[in-house]
């Protein structure tokens, strides 16, 4: 699993809804006041920070179990 942040769209909102919400800790403030992947492994891929993310800056990318 792979969390991805597009800084470009990320332009912080002022409660840092992404960290402040995810209830497993896996965010944490930056340096730039944007948020910073913590814990990857933590995440249960519940979607909270994609849905929360005023820019959609968020994306939570799931393994696909599909066969080919």
């Amino acid at each position: 699993m792979e969390i991805m942040i597009d800084y470009e769209k990320c332009t912080p909102c002022p409660e840092l809804k992404c960290v402040d919400t995810c209830p497993w800790g896996v965010f944490q403030v930056g340096p730039d006041k944007k948020p910073r992947v913590l814990d990857a492994a933590s995440c249960s891929r519940c979607g909270i920070c994609e849905n929360l993310c005023p820019t959609k800056a968020i994306k939570v990318k799931r393994k696909d179990f599909s066969s080919t």
